[in-house]
């Protein structure tokens, strides 16, 4: 959701943005699961419920684990990486079953991508970069792998290598960025990752401008903050102890679609349009309300209300926009009529003209929550306007409905750029 955002935000100021969804596919914990699948899997639960039974699966292996099984993953991986077939066959298979659950999720949070890699895919070209390394005399061998020391940088070692000779994610990484740059010669690449891998990026873009790419300058790792329980503990998919995207969605529909059922003069399928579009929104807006690289406790009771910082309210402000404009058969005009304005008129139209420079620091920040916030903002601001200004059948009708039109026109737009779809009735 905040990469979307971020690629929206780009788009708006004239960028061609190209969305590219990186999938972790490749690396020892898929030995793990292997080892897992073959000991504990049952392939009627792997069709039927792919990520909840890898999940389990998962969580089973590493409450088992001991040296022995550790090794084991090990050499599984390492089969793995040099072709087995049939291990390849059961990798293939977790990966597509797993890829249709994702690109369900994906469609319910209106997020879509321009290209699909994975870390597989730089397999090859992660030993063409490690050879490049030598060859520079970056990696030195040490306590069991290879690295590049990157301490007199206050970066620490960056391990690139294992020595039973299985790739790691750095090296894949450094492969993705350099096959990246190749094909599409970007202004800037920017990684939408968790903060807890901020070392790994300083490193890898470390690494990248050592090797000579003087385009390393425009890599940015735009770090997010964690999920956390009710409780306030980091959630662990190793213990068992994390939210699924489609379970979250599940649980905020079926409030929102009983809010929905409220209006009895709606027929199924625009009840069905009306919940997609309004849950859709209570989690975005949940999400991007808050600065990215905080923690997020989210509160799945709060996000569904129809007053206060929610995604519901963004849109129940703006369809009350819509319905004063309906009501009064406005018309956009190209000269705004000119009154002299109360003094809600003028804070109104001051939150809306601040837009442009929200918008610009958004992109500088890659951040969301900047839109976000400014448009709760406008939308209280509005709110206010409403309140304390007569519209319809006033003297100033036509006046303050351009106000209103500048306001749904202003709010619509932020709300595109968090990913979030609009309802012109609620």
């Amino acid at each position: 959701m905040i990469g979307n955002s971020i690629a929206k935000i780009h788009s708006a100021l004239g960028f061609s943005v190209k969305k590219l969804n990186y999938l972790g596919d490749w690396g020892t914990q898929f030995g793990k699961l292997i080892y897992a699948y073959q000991k504990y899997g049952d392939e009627k639960k792997l069709k039927e419920h792919p990520i909840q039974h890898l999940q389990e699966l998962y969580v089973k292996i590493n409450a088992s684990m001991t040296e022995e099984i550790e090794q084991e993953s090990r050499d599984i991986f390492k089969k793995l990486e040099n072709g087995d077939k049939d291990l390849i066959k059961i990798w293939k298979q977790f990966k597509e079953l797993s890829l249709v659950e994702f690109d369900h999720v994906y469609d319910l949070l209106g997020v879509t991508f321009d290209d699909v890699q994975a870390e597989s895919d730089f397999n090859k070209k992660a030993e063409e970069v490690f050879s490049e390394l030598e060859k520079k005399k970056l990696v030195v061998e040490s306590q069991g792998a290879y690295i590049v020391d990157l301490e007199k940088y206050n970066l620490g070692v960056s391990i690139v290598k294992k020595m039973d000779g299985t790739t790691i994610y750095a090296s894949r990484d450094l492969a993705a960025a350099i096959s990246r740059q190749e094909k599409y010669k970007f202004e800037k690449l920017i990684y939408e990752v968790g903060a807890e891998q901020e070392l790994h990026f300083k490193q890898f873009f470390k690494i990248l401008e050592l090797m000579g790419y003087t385009w390393s300058k425009n890599l940015e790792h735009a770090s997010h903050g964690l999920y956390l329980g009710t409780d306030g503990k980091k959630l662990s998919t190793r213990q068992g102890k994390s939210y699924k995207m489609i379970d979250i969605w599940d649980s905020i529909s079926e409030k929102i679609e009983k809010m929905v059922e409220q209006n009895s003069k709606l027929d199924k399928k625009e009840i069905d349009k009306r919940t997609m579009i309004i849950t859709r929104a209570a989690i975005v807006y949940g999400d991007l309300k808050n600065y990215r690289r905080r923690d997020l406790i989210f509160d799945s009771e709060k996000i569904v209300l129809m007053e206060g910082e929610t995604g519901p309210y963004m849109l129940y402000t703006y369809a009350r926009a819509n319905s004063i404009l309906n009501k009064i058969k406005f018309k956009k005009k190209e000269k705004i009529v000119e009154e002299e304005p109360t003094k809600e008129e003028v804070k109104l139209v001051k939150t809306l003209s601040q837009y442009p420079d929200v918008l610009m620091k958004a992109y500088k920040d890659s951040d969301p929550s900047q839109i976000a916030n400014y448009a709760f903002a406008v939308a209280k601001q509005f709110n206010s306007f409403y309140e304390n200004c007569t519209v319809v059948g006033d003297t100033k009708e036509e006046y303050r409905a351009q106000v209103i039109y500048a306001y749904k026109t202003v709010l619509g737009n932020a709300l595109d750029l968090l990913g979030i779809q609009v309802l012109d009735e609620m």
